[in-house]
């Protein structure tokens, strides 16, 4: 939806608007079309852990995800931070699942995907 970070994020970059972190830490995002390989090896009953978290290796801060569009976008939009300092990381361990050495899309290739819907 539109309140999502990235998502509107993404649209303020596109439309020249500065992009907007309310608190800059560290949180995992997942492209939902990872999940696709994982999800149809649970449907083909494969033998799988029964709890996987869903992320990636690499971390990122919400300010770093806002320089990433800017990048991918080819923009440089101002990134406000609304409170300054760090605050607490959102993040899962994904050691399992890169054990698992499942052909991830990534973070890039999400970030992208959207980038090029908001775009049509």
């Amino acid at each position: 939806t539109d309140d999502r970070f990235i998502t509107a994020n993404i649209k303020k970059a596109i439309s020249g608007e500065p992009q907007q972190v309310f608190r800059d830490f560290k949180m995992d995002f997942f492209f939902v079309k990872d999940t696709i390989p994982l999800m149809r090896d649970w449907i083909l009953d494969k033998e799988l852990p029964r709890e996987i978290n869903m992320v990636y290796p690499q971390k990122y801060y919400l300010s770093q995800i806002c320089e990433l569009i800017n990048d991918l976008i080819g923009t440089n939009v101002k990134i406000d931070i609304n409170n300054p300092g760090k605050g607490k990381d959102y993040c899962g361990n994904g050691t399992l699942l890169k054990q698992l050495n499942y052909q991830m899309l990534g973070l890039n290739y999400g970030i992208t995907d959207l980038i090029r819907h908001h775009n049509q």
